[in-house]
Protein backbone atom coordinates (compact mmCIF):
# COMPACT_ATOMS: atom_id res chain seq x y z
CA UNK A 1 0.00 0.00 0.00
CA UNK A 2 2.77 2.56 0.84
CA UNK A 3 4.24 1.43 -2.36
CA UNK A 4 1.39 2.76 -4.33
CA UNK A 5 1.21 5.85 -1.93
CA UNK A 6 4.86 6.54 -2.94
CA UNK A 7 3.85 5.58 -6.50
CA UNK A 8 1.31 8.01 -6.56
CA UNK A 9 3.24 11.29 -5.33
CA UNK A 10 6.17 10.78 -8.11
CA UNK A 11 3.36 10.70 -10.43
CA UNK A 12 1.89 13.88 -9.46
CA UNK A 13 5.59 15.98 -9.00
CA UNK A 14 6.35 14.95 -12.56
CA UNK A 15 3.15 16.24 -14.06
CA UNK A 16 3.36 19.31 -11.78
CA UNK A 17 7.09 19.39 -13.66
CA UNK A 18 5.94 19.07 -17.09
CA UNK A 19 3.08 21.41 -16.88
CA UNK A 20 5.24 23.97 -15.45
CA UNK A 21 7.71 23.28 -18.62
CA UNK A 22 4.72 23.50 -20.78
CA UNK A 23 3.68 26.91 -19.58
CA UNK A 24 7.06 28.63 -20.06
CA UNK A 25 7.04 27.25 -23.54
CA UNK A 26 3.76 28.97 -23.88
CA UNK A 27 4.93 32.52 -22.34
CA UNK A 28 8.10 32.36 -24.32
CA UNK A 29 6.33 32.13 -27.43
CA UNK A 30 3.77 34.37 -26.98
CA UNK A 31 6.48 37.22 -26.17
CA UNK A 32 8.03 36.30 -29.56
CA UNK A 33 4.40 36.87 -30.75
CA UNK A 34 3.74 40.36 -29.58
CA UNK A 35 7.18 41.68 -29.49
CA UNK A 36 7.12 44.58 -32.00
CA UNK A 37 10.01 44.57 -35.15
CA UNK A 38 11.96 47.73 -35.11
CA UNK A 39 12.44 48.25 -39.48
CA UNK A 40 15.83 48.19 -40.77
CA UNK A 41 16.45 51.14 -43.37
CA UNK A 42 17.76 50.14 -46.57
CA UNK A 43 17.67 53.87 -48.23
CA UNK A 44 21.21 54.79 -48.69
CA UNK A 45 22.38 57.89 -46.61
CA UNK A 46 24.01 61.21 -49.16
CA UNK A 47 26.71 62.56 -47.21
CA UNK A 48 26.26 66.56 -47.21
CA UNK A 49 29.50 67.91 -48.00
CA UNK A 50 29.74 71.25 -46.68
CA UNK A 51 31.61 73.98 -49.09
CA UNK A 52 34.29 75.54 -47.80
CA UNK A 53 34.19 79.59 -47.56
CA UNK A 54 35.53 81.54 -50.44
CA UNK A 55 39.06 83.04 -49.75
CA UNK A 56 38.39 86.79 -49.20
CA UNK A 57 40.42 88.83 -51.18
CA UNK A 58 42.58 91.80 -49.97
CA UNK A 59 42.43 95.00 -51.21
CA UNK A 60 46.00 96.22 -52.54
CA UNK A 61 47.55 98.31 -50.21
CA UNK A 62 47.85 102.43 -51.59
CA UNK A 63 50.50 103.96 -51.54
CA UNK A 64 50.37 107.52 -49.39
CA UNK A 65 50.98 110.67 -51.85
CA UNK A 66 54.19 111.67 -52.68
CA UNK A 67 54.85 114.44 -49.80
CA UNK A 68 56.76 117.46 -52.18
CA UNK A 69 59.59 118.86 -50.52
CA UNK A 70 60.61 115.24 -49.31
CA UNK A 71 63.28 114.92 -52.30
CA UNK A 72 62.81 110.94 -51.59
CA UNK A 73 64.03 110.15 -55.44
CA UNK A 74 66.45 113.02 -55.49
CA UNK A 75 69.68 111.37 -53.47
CA UNK A 76 72.48 113.43 -52.29
CA UNK A 77 72.35 117.01 -53.05
CA UNK A 78 75.54 117.24 -55.33
CA UNK A 79 75.83 121.18 -55.67
CA UNK A 80 73.82 124.46 -54.63
CA UNK A 81 73.94 125.86 -58.12
CA UNK A 82 71.35 125.42 -60.30
CA UNK A 83 71.29 122.60 -63.04
CA UNK A 84 69.41 121.54 -66.37
CA UNK A 85 68.61 118.14 -67.13
CA UNK A 86 68.51 117.35 -70.56
CA UNK A 87 67.79 114.50 -72.87
CA UNK A 88 70.74 114.94 -74.85
CA UNK A 89 72.63 111.83 -74.40
CA UNK A 90 70.00 110.01 -76.26
CA UNK A 91 69.74 112.35 -79.28
CA UNK A 92 73.78 111.53 -79.47
CA UNK A 93 73.28 107.60 -78.84
CA UNK A 94 71.05 107.83 -81.35
CA UNK A 95 72.55 109.60 -84.25
CA UNK A 96 69.46 111.03 -85.45
CA UNK A 97 66.69 112.31 -84.90
CA UNK A 98 62.76 112.24 -86.16
CA UNK A 99 60.85 115.73 -87.33
CA UNK A 100 57.02 115.28 -86.08
CA UNK A 101 54.59 118.20 -86.85
CA UNK A 102 52.31 119.04 -84.46
CA UNK A 103 48.84 119.12 -85.26
CA UNK A 104 47.45 122.73 -85.43
CA UNK A 105 44.22 122.08 -84.53
CA UNK A 106 43.85 120.27 -81.73
CA UNK A 107 47.35 118.95 -81.56
CA UNK A 108 49.90 118.72 -78.20
CA UNK A 109 53.35 117.97 -77.55
CA UNK A 110 53.36 116.93 -73.64
CA UNK A 111 55.93 115.77 -71.50
CA UNK A 112 55.44 113.83 -68.00
CA UNK A 113 57.98 113.99 -65.47
CA UNK A 114 58.81 113.71 -62.44
CA UNK A 115 61.22 116.17 -60.38
CA UNK A 116 63.30 115.22 -57.78
CA UNK A 117 63.91 118.42 -56.86
CA UNK A 118 63.00 122.13 -57.00
CA UNK A 119 62.84 123.45 -60.51
CA UNK A 120 62.12 127.18 -62.23
CA UNK A 121 61.45 126.00 -65.24
CA UNK A 122 60.71 123.75 -68.81
CA UNK A 123 61.36 124.39 -71.80
CA UNK A 124 61.39 122.38 -75.31
CA UNK A 125 63.13 123.08 -78.91
CA UNK A 126 61.02 122.54 -81.70
CA UNK A 127 62.04 123.39 -85.19
CA UNK A 128 60.07 125.81 -87.50
CA UNK A 129 62.38 125.93 -90.24
CA UNK A 130 63.39 129.13 -90.10
CA UNK A 131 60.02 130.57 -89.75
CA UNK A 132 59.91 133.05 -86.82
CA UNK A 133 56.39 134.57 -87.49
CA UNK A 134 53.15 133.21 -88.52
CA UNK A 135 52.18 131.14 -85.88
CA UNK A 136 51.76 130.84 -81.88
CA UNK A 137 52.91 128.40 -79.11
CA UNK A 138 51.02 128.13 -75.63
CA UNK A 139 52.68 126.33 -73.06
CA UNK A 140 51.10 124.81 -69.78
CA UNK A 141 52.19 123.10 -66.67
CA UNK A 142 50.27 120.69 -64.92
CA UNK A 143 50.70 118.53 -61.19
CA UNK A 144 49.98 115.32 -62.65
CA UNK A 145 46.87 113.82 -61.58
CA UNK A 146 46.01 110.51 -61.71
CA UNK A 147 46.69 110.33 -65.41
CA UNK A 148 46.43 112.42 -69.26
CA UNK A 149 42.84 112.90 -69.18
CA UNK A 150 42.39 113.73 -65.26
CA UNK A 151 45.71 116.37 -65.75
CA UNK A 152 45.13 118.18 -68.45
CA UNK A 153 41.10 119.23 -66.88
CA UNK A 154 42.80 120.53 -63.72
CA UNK A 155 43.88 123.97 -63.75
CA UNK A 156 47.59 124.78 -64.79
CA UNK A 157 50.32 125.68 -62.73
CA UNK A 158 51.65 128.10 -65.16
CA UNK A 159 51.30 129.32 -68.68
CA UNK A 160 52.98 131.29 -71.43
CA UNK A 161 51.98 132.20 -74.76
CA UNK A 162 54.64 132.64 -77.35
CA UNK A 163 54.23 134.56 -80.63
CA UNK A 164 56.45 132.93 -82.98
CA UNK A 165 60.18 132.20 -81.77
CA UNK A 166 63.47 131.27 -83.23
CA UNK A 167 64.41 128.05 -84.97
CA UNK A 168 66.50 125.58 -82.46
CA UNK A 169 66.37 127.82 -79.68
CA UNK A 170 65.29 126.95 -75.95
CA UNK A 171 62.75 129.93 -76.09
CA UNK A 172 59.46 127.54 -76.22
CA UNK A 173 59.82 127.63 -72.04
CA UNK A 174 58.31 128.31 -68.76
CA UNK A 175 59.97 130.16 -66.73
CA UNK A 176 58.44 130.35 -62.90
CA UNK A 177 58.79 133.20 -60.25
CA UNK A 178 58.68 130.87 -57.66
CA UNK A 179 60.35 127.20 -57.75
CA UNK A 180 58.05 124.59 -57.63
CA UNK A 181 58.51 121.83 -55.03
CA UNK A 182 60.04 118.32 -56.44
CA UNK A 183 57.10 115.84 -57.76
CA UNK A 184 55.08 114.68 -61.08
CA UNK A 185 54.26 117.19 -63.49
CA UNK A 186 52.47 117.53 -67.29
CA UNK A 187 54.25 120.24 -69.50
CA UNK A 188 52.55 120.91 -72.86
CA UNK A 189 52.65 122.79 -75.40
CA UNK A 190 49.81 123.78 -78.56
CA UNK A 191 50.80 125.54 -81.69
CA UNK A 192 48.50 127.75 -83.64
CA UNK A 193 49.12 128.40 -87.24
CA UNK A 194 48.34 131.76 -89.02
CA UNK A 195 50.77 132.70 -92.07
CA UNK A 196 52.96 130.18 -91.70
CA UNK A 197 54.05 127.46 -94.39
CA UNK A 198 56.08 125.16 -93.00
CA UNK A 199 54.63 122.82 -89.95
CA UNK A 200 55.74 123.57 -85.89
CA UNK A 201 56.95 120.19 -84.54
CA UNK A 202 59.32 118.64 -82.56
CA UNK A 203 62.83 116.51 -82.86
CA UNK A 204 62.24 112.74 -81.45
CA UNK A 205 64.85 109.88 -81.25
CA UNK A 206 63.36 106.24 -79.59
CA UNK A 207 65.03 105.85 -76.28
CA UNK A 208 64.51 102.29 -74.34
CA UNK A 209 63.35 102.98 -70.56
CA UNK A 210 63.60 106.83 -70.75
CA UNK A 211 63.48 109.02 -67.77
CA UNK A 212 60.43 111.00 -69.08
CA UNK A 213 57.26 109.80 -70.87
CA UNK A 214 56.01 111.77 -73.63
CA UNK A 215 52.92 112.13 -75.73
CA UNK A 216 52.28 113.68 -78.96
CA UNK A 217 48.91 114.77 -80.81
CA UNK A 218 46.62 112.79 -77.62
CA UNK A 219 49.07 109.79 -77.93
CA UNK A 220 51.63 107.97 -75.62
CA UNK A 221 54.91 107.73 -76.71
CA UNK A 222 56.41 104.64 -75.83
CA UNK A 223 60.29 104.40 -75.18
CA UNK A 224 60.70 108.27 -77.01
CA UNK A 225 62.22 110.92 -76.20
CA UNK A 226 61.91 114.63 -77.64
CA UNK A 227 64.23 117.63 -76.92
CA UNK A 228 63.24 119.10 -73.74
CA UNK A 229 64.55 120.29 -70.43
CA UNK A 230 64.04 121.27 -66.53
CA UNK A 231 65.88 123.80 -64.92
CA UNK A 232 66.36 122.75 -61.41
CA UNK A 233 67.40 125.15 -58.21
CA UNK A 234 70.14 123.04 -57.45
CA UNK A 235 71.95 120.22 -58.34
CA UNK A 236 70.57 116.75 -57.97
CA UNK A 237 72.13 113.23 -57.39
CA UNK A 238 69.39 111.90 -59.77
CA UNK A 239 68.16 114.33 -62.16
CA UNK A 240 64.74 111.71 -62.80
CA UNK A 241 62.05 110.35 -60.66
CA UNK A 242 59.85 107.42 -61.48
CA UNK A 243 57.11 108.12 -63.48
CA UNK A 244 53.20 107.08 -62.58
CA UNK A 245 52.37 104.20 -65.70
CA UNK A 246 48.71 105.09 -64.53
CA UNK A 247 48.32 106.84 -68.28
CA UNK A 248 44.44 107.21 -69.48
CA UNK A 249 41.28 106.85 -67.60
CA UNK A 250 39.64 104.03 -66.63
Amino acid sequence: MRKKVKQFITFIIMMFVLISLLSACSGNADLDATATKVPVSTTKQTPVITAEPSPTSTPEPTAPPYEAGSKKYAGTIVSSKPCYAYMEDYFVAAGANVFSAIEPDGGRLAVQFFATTSFTSVGFTLPTWGQTKGFTGTLKLFKWTQNYENTLKTTPIATRVLDGWNEASWEPEIILDTPVQDGEYLATVEVAVTTAEKDIGCWSVPAENPPIVCWFNNNIWFNTVVRWRIGYVETPENLHGPCSEEYFEG
